[in-house]
């Protein structure tokens, strides 16, 4: 049966818990009631939400239930917001200067115009500048500055980083590297090395070497210049 809760073993027959969902560790750990006699034998009385009962039986006594368990801390820790990726900070730093770039170039290009319209108006007396004419004319200036700024921004940027993304997906699984997010690929494309526990699962965002096998020997610590922290 699934274990709903952390608890702590307090008596039992033959318990024995299988929690090979949060250690992947396929064998069956033995679990022993906790009592004043075996308390300094550091006894394995813990049995975790999540977990399945393999055998025997027993009475434990609830520690946590819901989030405040193991399984249910791993779970929040899982549900943070995804930081943006190297790319699409830069997309968006080039998105901003185009956008800038091309509203200043319109301002200016409409101020162009209608100022050449005002000193031409202004040299010849037949024209009005509050005509209709020149009021269509101001209207179409305006509207070729409104184009100016919906051409500047670059309509086949989004595809053509999609396109590459793409491509580095498909060239990563060539490598046997599997990438579910396009996203992830631009982080996966500049690995190296990928430290992994046997079931293939990064379990630390910071993982540290302890041992070396290297020239038939086991390195630890500081062995002719090469430090192993």
């Amino acid at each position: 049966m699934k274990i709903p809760a952390d608890c702590i073993l307090l008596t039992g027959t033959d318990v024995a818990a299988d929690e090979s969902s949060l250690t992947g560790e396929p064998e069956q750990v033995v679990k022993s009631d906790v009592n004043e006699h075996n308390v300094t034998d550091n006894p394995s009385p813990f049995l975790l939400a999540g977990t399945l009962l393999a055998s025997g039986s027993g009475t434990a006594l609830v520690c946590a239930v819901g989030i405040h368990t193991r399984s249910g801390q791993a779970e929040q820790k899982l549900n943070i917001e995804e930081d943006v990726t190297p790319l699409q900070g830069k997309l968006e730093t080039i998105a901003n200067q185009v956008g800038g770039l091309g509203v200043a170039v319109a301002i200016l290009t409409f101020v162009i115009v209608v100022g050449k319209l005002f000193i031409e108006t202004l040299r010849d007396p037949a024209k009005d500048f509050l005509s209709v004419s020149t009021i269509n004319l101001i209207v179409n200036y305006l509207i070729l500055s409104i184009t100016v700024i919906v051409v500047a921004v670059p309509e086949g940027l989004p595809l053509a980083v999609t396109i590459s993304l793409a491509y580095s997906v498909k060239k990563m699984r060539k490598e046997n590297n599997l990438v579910r997010r396009l996203d992830a690929s631009e982080t996966m494309g500049g690995a190296n090395e990928i430290c992994t526990d046997k079931t293939g699962t990064l379990t630390k965002n910071q993982m540290t070497v302890q041992e070396i096998y290297i020239n038939q020997q086991v390195v630890r610590g500081r062995v002719r210049g090469l430090t192993v922290d």
